[in-house]
């Protein structure tokens, strides 16, 4: 159905709306055109605009230098944290490396607090570190020049410095090595304290009892009680009581009880090298005279060079698996002698 009454409504509106628009136009062209700004009050307004807009840019510029600058400090900041952790705990000098650890060791190193294990690999040991070696332990440690430190179990030790060690418990052998160092070895514990003369010895605390015993060289053992100090030769083992009363006895250098000492000597490379230094080293590490049943077979063996390894062997093991491989034997005689003679055919 059509509503005529709202079609006449809406029509009625038409001529209304139309004439205000006419009104409207008539009106903007009465007005005319808007005069131009005077050229002066234009550049005014150009100057202070385009000064806003610097202004906008050198704020924006000055907040991306601050950003810049914030996320570079906080680099910097991530990187001294990463140099920091970089940078070793332990600022004491190095005064030997780990060699051989056999059975169960624990270490605490300076500014540490609990005691680690040690494991048998060239670790660098600090001034300051402790070393501790349980029923079943024992350690071997590389000290400067040639040198070596063993430690026999049940023994607790701090290497103090370069030269200097302090044994608490238990039983250490000092080899201070072939050459002659410039500073001598000292051992200090509660009894005293025992210097090297160029040497080869052990230090064990025996219940109330500091025991010394010389495989090579000579020792001088200076009393907290005393002023004068005792001297041990080779082949000597010497007893000293809380009291400082001393007892000498005589304790051969290759002794069955040195064993513990032997298992520790690390066999060095043997690949290319001469069988003479190698016999040499070999008669050192067990306290034995080297001798050749003659001139000419002496001779001979200086010319002899080794191949092979004798890796993890003692010094003993390692000579059967050497000469095994020459034209040499050995023979261990009761006076301390390895004597090295030819092979007979056949054997």
């Amino acid at each position: 159905m059509h509503d005529d009454t709202n079609d006449s409504g809406r029509g009625s509106m038409q001529p209304s709306v139309n004439g205000e628009r006419d009104a409207l136009g008539s009106l903007i062209s009465a007005a005319g055109r808007r005069p131009a700004p005077p050229q002066g009050t234009y550049d005014e307004v150009f100057a202070a605009a385009h000064g806003a807009w610097q202004s906008k840019l050198r704020a924006r510029a000055q907040r991306r230098w601050a950003y810049a600058l914030a996320a570079t400090i906080a680099t910097l900041a991530v990187g001294v944290g990463l140099v920091v952790q970089l940078v070793p705990r332990e600022t004491a000098p190095i005064v030997a490396t780990t060699g051989i650890v056999q059975g169960e060791a624990l270490v605490l190193r300076p500014g540490d607090d609990d005691w680690q294990p040690l494991r048998s690999m060239p670790n660098p040991i600090v001034a300051g570190t402790q070393l501790r070696t349980m029923v079943n332990g024992r350690v071997a440690l590389t000290l400067t020049g040639d040198a070596s430190l063993r430690l026999a179990a049940n023994s607790i030790v701090t290497v103090a410095a370069a030269q200097q060690i302090e044994l608490a418990t238990g039983t250490i052998y000092i080899d201070a090595g072939a050459e002659a160092a410039t500073q001598p070895y000292s051992v200090t514990t509660r009894f005293g304290t025992v210097r090297d003369i160029g040497t080869q010895f052990e230090v064990a605390t025996v219940d109330d009892t500091l025991r010394v015993r010389v495989r090579e060289g000579a020792v001088e053992f200076t009393a907290a009680t005393a002023a004068d100090p005792l001297h041990g030769s080779a082949g000597e083992q010497i007893s000293i009581a809380m009291t400082g009363n001393a007892e000498r006895s005589q304790f051969s250098p290759f002794d069955p009880e040195w064993e513990w000492v032997e298992t520790l000597a690390g066999t060095p490379e043997v690949e290319g090298q001469s069988l003479l230094l190698f016999l040499s080293w070999v008669a050192r590490e067990t306290g034995r005279e080297l001798r050749f049943d003659t001139p000419v077979t002496e001779t001979r063996a200086r010319t002899v060079i080794l191949h092979g390894s004798a890796e993890n062997l003692s010094p003993l093991e390692a000579l059967d698996v050497m000469l095994s491989t020459t034209d040499f034997v050995y023979a261990l005689g009761d006076d301390g002698v390895i004597l090295i003679s030819p092979r007979r055919p056949g054997l």
